[in-house]
């Protein structure tokens, strides 16, 4: 489920790890992204590695802090989650809304770095083609730029400073939409040709009715 909520929200790996029920808001149909779960390395004084910690951390820019609507199918996936946790709490405990929403097997949230194993599983399951973590996040922005989504809007959606970067690195072009750009240049070019032959057509008619009359004169006075 955390694959197909990053599929259809565009956040970051590290992103969607962190997410929390706090910050599923149902009523509202929106995501808040506000926090990222990473695997930080530490470094003794000679730079030396002396392990990793798991916590949550800042987001990579300000703008990476955002609200994303959610889907009518990402809504319904994420309260069956919700009903399913709750149902399932031990006697006596409570809910937590701070809780994380994507858990493993051990009870502790997602790193990116070990969901490449999980992707590589999921990819074999479901016979897809070769792709890695952050390929769910390039194949949201396609989508929507497919779609005809405004590019302001989808460049907040990705959490980026610049459109130039979302279509830059994230929006890909399918050789379905290359097909449907060519048609329709063509089919405008088309379009144009015709008109103008058209065009060249009605000048050529407005030409000779302007001359024949004169020939009808020129006729009646060799008769």
């Amino acid at each position: 489920m955390l694959f197909a909520t990053l599929l259809q929200t565009g956040m970051r790996p590290e992103e969607g790890c962190s997410l929390k029920w706090k910050s599923v808001h149902f009523n509202q149909n929106k995501i808040r992204v506000e926090n990222a779960y990473k695997d930080i390395t530490l470094y003794d004084d000679e730079m030396n590695i002396t392990g990793h910690i798991m916590t949550d951390g800042d987001l990579k820019t300000t703008e990476s802090y955002r609200n994303i609507p959610m889907t009518p199918r990402l809504k319904e996936m994420l309260l069956n989650l919700k009903r399913e946790k709750m149902n399932n709490l031990q006697y006596g405990q409570e809910w937590n809304n701070n809780q994380y929403v994507f858990l493993n097997t051990i009870g502790t949230p997602y790193v990116p770095e070990r969901l490449t194993k999980k992707i590589t599983e999921f990819i074999k399951k479901y016979k897809l083609e070769h792709m890695t973590i952050y390929g769910f996040r390039h194949s949201f922005a396609t989508l929507m730029s497919e779609k005809g989504r405004d590019k302001e809007v989808l460049r907040e959606l990705m959490g980026h400073a610049e459109f130039e970067t979302t279509d830059f690195y994230y929006i890909h072009v399918s050789e379905e939409r290359k097909k449907k750009e060519f048609e329709r240049v063509n089919f405008e070019e088309f379009q144009g040709k015709t008109k103008s032959a058209e065009s060249k057509s009605t000048q050529a008619k407005r030409y000779f009715l302007k001359k024949k009359p004169q020939k009808r004169k020129e006729f009646s006075r060799l008769s």
